[in-house]
């Protein structure tokens, strides 16, 4: 309880030109790490047992073609 106290108290700076206090930094960085670990989750789960998938089509799927370096084409 006296963590979220302690968050209304502190002024956050978010204009342009002003310096942030290395607490308001290491409170936006600790968000940030929360939104990227939520992304590498919903990652984790759509790789399954997969090798790799597609960002914006996760059903797709990626086919290697072999490249044949005697054909000139």
């Amino acid at each position: 309880m006296n963590e979220i106290k302690l968050l209304e108290c502190i002024e956050f700076i978010y204009e342009k030109g002003k310096i942030k206090s290395k607490f308001q930094k290491f409170i936006e960085e600790i968000e940030e790490l929360g939104i990227r670990q939520k992304k590498y989750d919903h990652y984790n789960l759509i790789f399954n047992s997969r090798n790799s998938f597609s960002k914006t089509d996760s059903d797709a799927t990626f086919i290697h073609l072999k490249e044949n370096d005697m054909i000139n084409a």
